[in-house]
């Protein structure tokens, strides 16, 4: 774990930064799945993928706070005869206009809902799975959630970001203490994850 920023400022950040596959996004979902049970105010927007025959060919927007789940983005850069048949399929269902980068394809229209959302419900626990390339570099995908975090109308924030991009952030975000752990340089189950959520939660006098 290492600590990146230190202050006594509140609300707090959590970062989750880690190489894709590491399971940023699964730590994340079980979390918040463990704080629903548990009646703890949440919201925010994580993003698992889709999965066919292990390789992920879509991205989907999970609303914390509903649980309901939309189509985001598919990739563009796969040949499998298999896969495309259920990418074309897929993109049936994914809401014109596109956003698109070298992989993917995503849903501008989705990206739209899922910013109203981040951006005017905020609860204690707040979540952002993830911000990356399209928002750091080209200022689309979940822009908005660089306004919510800097509201501060939170207690806590877990925010997933890859490790390449951590030292960006505090451009966005500045004055808020974040703290950042590595879960490729250090893997962590999910109930370490947990009691380290928890301690936090703890900290910003979330009560679970």
């Amino acid at each position: 774990m290492t600590t990146q920023q230190s202050t006594n400022h509140k609300p707090k950040i959590l970062i989750i930064s880690g190489e894709p596959g590491s399971g940023k996004t699964s730590l994340c979902m079980a979390s918040a799945a463990w704080c629903r049970s548990h009646g703890i105010a949440q919201t925010g927007i994580t993003s698992p993928g889709l999965y066919v025959a292990s390789t992920r060919i879509a991205i989907q927007a999970y609303n914390i706070q509903d649980t309901t789940m939309r189509l985001l983005g598919i990739r563009k850069d796969i040949e499998v005869e298999e896969l495309r048949s259920h990418i074309d399929v897929l993109k049936q269902n994914l809401p014109l206009p596109y956003i698109e980068t070298e992989r993917w394809c995503f849903s501008e229209h989705i990206f739209n809902e899922c910013n109203t959302l981040l951006y005017t419900n905020h609860e204690s626990l707040f979540w952002v799975d993830e911000l990356g390339i399209l928002e750091f570099e080209y200022q689309k995908g979940y822009v908005k959630a660089f306004e919510a975090l800097r509201s501060q109308m939170y207690k806590l924030a877990i925010v997933v970001i890859r490790p390449g991009l951590v030292p960006y952030f505090s451009q966005y975000v500045p004055d808020i203490a974040y703290e950042v752990i590595n879960i490729s340089e250090h893997p962590l189950e999910q109930l370490e994850f947990m009691q380290i959520l928890l301690n936090h939660m703890r900290t910003c006098g979330i009560q679970a």
